[in-house]
C-alpha cells in the first residue's frame, strides 16, 4: 500500500516552505497534504482534549472530517491517509503553555499510522539553520532562552550560517547534513552522546522523553536547547536513508 501522508503544521509560512523542500529533495513522488493551523499546538489541545482529558479512542482524521470538530480543521470526507505527522513549537512563554499536557499529547500522538506523531521544534521551527557554519562546535551545547519567542528568527537570521539563509539552495546533502546535526543533538540532550544514533536508539528518544529532558533544562537554566526534530519526518518516512542498521526500503 503506498504511503498517504497528511501533515498538519503551525505555519503560515516557514513549516510549510521546509517540508516541501524536504519531499522536493528526498522523494519527488510523496503522496502528502499540508494543512496550515496558523496558531499553536496549545490551542489544537484545547481543540483535541476537553478538559485536558485525552480520548484513547480519539481517531484525529475522522474527527477532522467532522463538520463540528473544535480544531477548525476541515479534511475532505473521501480522504484516507496512512500516516498523520503534525509540526509544532514549543512556545512556552504562551500565556496558554501546558507543559504537562503537551508530554501527555506526545505519547498519545508517537505514531504516524496509527494515532499520528506530534514533532515538536524547540524553540520553534528557524532551529533547522541555527548552524553558524559547516564546522559549528558551539552546535551541541547551543541554548537559548526559553522565553525568547518571536526574538528568536532575528537571532537565527544573525547567527545562521549564510549558506543556510534561503531555502531553495539546499540541496539534498546539505539537508541530510542538517538532519544528522540535529538527530546527534537529540542524542546528545538525551543521553550525553553527540553522535547519529543507531535506529533502534532513535526509536527510543520519543517525543515525549525528549520533552523531559528540556523541561529539567529551563527549570535549571532558564534555557532550551535549539533542536528541530520536524525533519525527522524524512528519517521515519525512509529510515534506512540515515541508519545502516535498517533494511532498505524500511
Amino acid at each position: 500500500m503506498s504511503k498517504r501522508m497528511l501533515l498538519i503544521v503551525e505555519g503560515p509560512s516557514d513549516e510549510e516552505v521546509l517540508i516541501k523542500k524536504l519531499w522536493d529533495r528526498f522523494d519527488k513522488g510523496a503522496d502528502y497534504e499540508i494543512v496550515t493551523y496558523k496558531t499553536n499546538v496549545y490551542v489544537l489541545m484545547r481543540a483535541l482534549f476537553i478538559d485536558g482529558v485525552i480520548d484513547e479512542d480519539l481517531d484525529l482524521v475522522r474527527l477532522l472530517r467532522s463538520e463540528d470538530n473544535p480544531s477548525g480543521i476541515r479534511l475532505d470526507r473521501s480522504e484516507k491517509f496512512t500516516d498523520v505527522f503534525m509540526v509544532f513549537d514549543l512556545d512556552p512563554q504562551d500565556p496558554n503553555a501546558d507543559l504537562d499536557m503537551l508530554g501527555k499529547m506526545l505519547r498519545f500522538f508517537d505514531d504516524s499510522t496509527s494515532k499520528g506523531k506530534l514533532f515538536i521544534n524547540y524553540p520553534m521551527m528557524q532551529s533547522y539553520r541555527h548552524i553558524t557554519g559547516q564546522n559549528d562546535p558551539g552546535f551541541k551545547d547551543r541554548m537559548v532562552p526559553a522565553n525568547i519567542g518571536r526574538r528568536y528568527k532575528s537571532m537565527v537570521d544573525k547567527e545562521a550560517w549564510n549558506r543556510l539563509k534561503q531555502i531553495n539552495r539546499l540541496n539534498r546533502d546539505t539537508l541530510r547534513w542538517i538532519i544528522e546535526l540535529h538527530l546527534s543533538k537529540m542524542s546528545y540532550i538525551v543521553n550525553g552522546s553527540f553522535e547519529i544514533p543507531s535506529y533502534r536508539a532513535y526509536k527510543n528518544m520519543t517525543g515525549d522523553l525528549v520533552l523531559r529532558k528540556q523541561l529539567e533544562v529551563i527549570r535549571i537554566q532558564g534555557s532550551v536547547y535549539v533542536l528541530n526534530t520536524s525533519m525527522f519526518l524524512i528519517v521515519d518516512y525512509c529510515p534506512s536513508w540515515f541508519f545502516p542498521d535498517v533494511e532498505p526500503g524500511r
